[in-house]
């Protein structure tokens, strides 16, 4: 199986630790995973990293540089490399990366099996109001999610309570909706207790 992962980056935070752990697993399984990093060409130096970890683990990476985080060349070239490549599923990754990808299959390849992980909702949103859907306003980020899931084959949260707001909300269909909670491996978890101590 081929996969392409898309997010737009600007250095390593929550998603990015995900990846670096879960690419080089997926590649131990058999699975040949891409990487699509879109990034502003000020955001490059801050990628470094990330991208010389998964060349490391010997995992495919492939950059588009933008000054805008919507436009016709971004959509453009992911086309272009997922035609390219014949990838067997493309997983999007945060609301720009979602938008590219329902791009590419609204307008281009209508074929393309579209997968997005929704690791939470709008950052503002969330603070005040946690996953309690009774407070959306129908914003462009409200907007955008809801069209982009239109496209998605699939639409995976990370916890039942971000499900639970995206299909309350009236943003992503249940029928599309799974959930996929963050793994823990416990292979190299040191045991630090001792019997009776407990």
């Amino acid at each position: 199986m081929k996969v392409l992962f898309i997010q737009k980056m600007a250095g390593i935070s929550g998603s990015e630790k995900y990846f670096l752990n879960l690419l080089p697993i997926l590649k131990k399984h058999g699975i040949e995973a891409h990487f699509l990093v879109v990034q502003h060409p000020s955001n490059a130096s801050k990628n470094e990293i990330f991208i010389d970890l998964l060349k490391k683990d010997k995992i495919n990476v492939h950059i588009i540089e933008s000054r805008w985080p919507i436009s016709m060349g971004i959509i453009w070239k992911t086309f272009k490399l997922i035609q390219k490549e014949s990838f067997d599923i493309v997983q999007t990754n945060l609301i720009h990366a979602d938008a590219w990808g329902a791009c590419v299959k609204r307008f281009f390849m209508p074929t393309v099996n579209l997968v997005s992980v929704k690791h939470g909702y709008d950052e503002k949103y969330q603070q005040q109001h946690g996953f309690d859907p009774e407070y959306l306003k129908k914003d462009m980020f409200f907007f955008l999610t809801k069209w982009s899931a239109k496209y998605m084959n699939k639409v995976v949260s990370i916890s039942e309570a971000l499900q639970e707001l995206l299909v309350k909300g009236g943003m992503v269909s249940s029928e599309k909706a799974i959930v996929i909670p963050y793994g823990f491996d416990f292979d190299d978890v040191v045991e630090q207790t001792k019997a009776g101590e407990l």
